[in-house]
């Protein structure tokens, strides 16, 4: 039985708002002609996606889906119906390639922004195009080479960059998940300062600034797969102790394709430091560092339930869902399904809140005919 006939004859399930704080499309290389590396293509439906982006398709794959992200706006509607999902964030590229200058990954980061502003301009009430900034990011596979490091005009031109695409109605900038540098250091203060001016969120995905093929031999794609969690946490610790956040209040980080069930342990951890080695903390903050996380960090998950069961501590606002299209440790295309399961139980303004407002109002979706403006 394939999986569109499993679907067919699969028990109704409640049908939810659901807004998808994580997807993947990004420009097709055949639009960005000698910008991309030509390296293996895949066709998806007329586009050739971005094979960064792309989730391989595994010759035993019974189900025979095309995992390839549909990049064009026509073809994305028919994906996101199928799944029952009703707005996305969309995460291309980001980051500077090894090798590549300043000036070339300007001109790149450029190129891409304006494909993703113009390719869906007209769905910008359900879809958010996120915004590459030429940032440090270390390439994925085993020989990736180290990132270059932070300079001043690299932060300039990425706060430049956040400006002047968040002026064609894109979001969230898409920063690389960790920093050689550190989050903390005053030198990243021009990205936060536009971020608040103009209004947007911005998003540490996981992958984009650390390879995640950090470990082999025996265990290694487990441990890679789990062992995410400890550079998001390091970077959250950076944001959430140092003040960033006291100086920039309205500023809103969120982690996403991180998973949720670090963040209670990491808020409990950091409050603890805070307390236990007083004497060497600096700066003083005003509130405890958890408290800087609750109103600034977001983590987002697929399936969670530990990250659920923590939500009394956390706070709701700290947690978004995501369904990870198309990858294969996303929920596409069952997404409404696995809310079903995995929210079983949990009082339905919580489950609305973490799988639709939360996203919507950050993201600024207007979903017609759904009010997702209801206080938080």
């Amino acid at each position: 039985m394939t999986l569109t006939e499993r679907e067919a004859s699969a028990p109704l399930t409640q049908h939810r708002v659901l807004v998808s704080a994580d997807a993947h499309g990004g420009a097709p290389l055949g639009e960005l002609e000698g910008v991309f590396r030509r390296i293996e293509r895949s066709d998806a439906d007329g586009a050739e996606s971005f094979a960064a982006m792309r989730a391989p398709r595994l010759a035993s794959d019974e189900d025979g889906l095309n995992r390839s992200p549909q990049v064009l706006p026509e073809d994305r509607l028919k994906e996101m119906e199928r799944d029952g999902v009703s707005a996305e964030v969309i995460y291309g590229s980001t980051g500077l390639l090894p090798d590549e200058t300043l000036a070339d990954g300007i001109k790149r980061c450029q190129q891409v922004n304006d494909w993703m502003a113009d390719t869906y301009k007209n769905h910008l009430d359900i879809m958010a195009p996120s915004i590459s900034l030429p940032l440090p990011s270390q390439g994925i596979g085993r020989l990736s080479p180290e990132p270059p490091d932070l300079t001043d005009d690299m932060v300039r031109a990425a706060a430049d960059e956040i400006k002047r695409c968040a002026a064609n109605g894109m979001r969230p900038g898409l920063v690389p998940d960790t920093s050689r540098i550190g989050f903390n250091h005053p030198m990243w203060n021009p990205v936060w300062e536009a971020a608040c001016e103009v209004d947007i969120p911005l998003s540490f995905h996981a992958g984009f600034g650390t390879n995640p093929h950090q470990t082999r031999n025996p265990g290694g794609a487990v441990s890679n797969f789990v062992t995410v969690a400890a550079t998001i946490i390091k970077s959250v610790t950076q944001l959430c102790a140092s003040g960033v956040f006291e100086t920039f209040p309205q500023l809103q980080c969120i982690f996403t394709e991180t998973g949720a069930g670090w963040l209670a342990w990491t808020m409990w951890q950091m409050d603890e430091a805070a307390v236990v080695h007083k004497q060497w903390v600096k700066p003083k903050l005003q509130q405890p560092p958890s408290e800087y996380c609750r109103n600034n960090i977001v983590a987002t998950f697929q399936e969670d339930p530990i990250g659920l069961r923590n939500r009394d501590y956390t706070g709701l606002k700290s947690l978004m869902w995501g369904s990870d299209y198309p990858h294969y440790e996303g929920t596409w295309p069952r997404s409404q399904q696995v809310v079903q399961d995995l929210f079983a139980g949990i009082p339905e303004d919580e489950v609305d809140q973490i799988v639709h407002r939360n996203a919507a109002q950050a993201f600024k979706f207007k979903i017609p005919g759904v009010d997702s403006n209801r206080r938080l």
